[in-house]
């Protein structure tokens, strides 16, 4: 395996009601060197400055009312860490900020499980230059036709593309999909459709409460 060296950015948190935490999640991002757009800063494990640059611009997403993301889902780590040629962690220890950071909205009442998927298409070709993050629980509204609102859409899309320019700006390196055969393609569409998604995981990890009713035998 032989990766392009990059920046992983991870996104950590929890949905929280009532005082009990009931998911976690995360997201990850990945920043990078590729032809024609490398690193404009030095390839180094992230200072606090650098650190704090990528946590503030998370910050600002999950401030943003067009972020659409809700009020029980808060964003508590930021992580950057440098990936090798192997695939690995350059460095012994992972570069992070702890914040606290609730999104703004107030819960539309979607279930734990549901999710809005942003796909990061790149200049590759094949499905590998294709990424995807799932933003958590969002405060959207799901009409009749069991859709996202349309008109909610662009306004997410923008708040998510103000994030990664910022976090680019601090890490001096590209939003890029990257993969394990020397892929790396720098991100140029962001892509958010109105159908909503299930995290898979997030849903086996529910536990339900049962009604029962007993019925006639013989």
């Amino acid at each position: 395996m032989v990766y392009v060296p990059h920046y992983l950015v991870s996104l950590n948190g929890d949905f929280i009601t009532s005082g009990i935490v009931r998911e976690i999640f995360s997201m990850n991002l990945r920043f990078g060197g590729v032809v024609g757009t490398g690193f404009t800063k030095p390839f180094v494990k992230p200072d606090t400055a650098t650190v704090d640059g990528v946590a503030a611009a998370a910050v600002g997403f999950m401030g943003r009312a067009t972020s659409k993301m809700c009020n029980v889902v808060n964003l508590k780590q930021v992580k950057v860490n440098r990936i090798n040629e192997a695939g690995a962690y350059s460095d012994p220890t992972s570069s992070s900020k702890a914040v606290l950071a609730p999104g703004t909205l107030a819960h539309t009442g979607l279930p734990y499980s549901v999710s809005m998927a942003i796909s990061h298409i790149s200049t590759g070709r094949g499905p590998a230059r294709r990424g995807r993050v799932f933003l958590p629980m969002p405060a959207l509204a799901v009409a009749t036709n069991g859709r996202f609102a349309t008109a909610d859409l662009p306004g997410v899309l923008t708040s998510y593309k103000t994030m990664i320019d910022e976090m680019g700006a601090a890490l001096g390196a590209p939003l890029i999909v990257a993969s394990r055969n020397g892929f790396s393609s720098p991100v140029v569409q962001l892509r958010a459709g109105d159908v909503p998604d299930t995290q898979r995981r997030r849903r086996n990890d529910l536990l339900e409460a049962y009604s029962v009713l007993a019925t006639a035998v013989g």
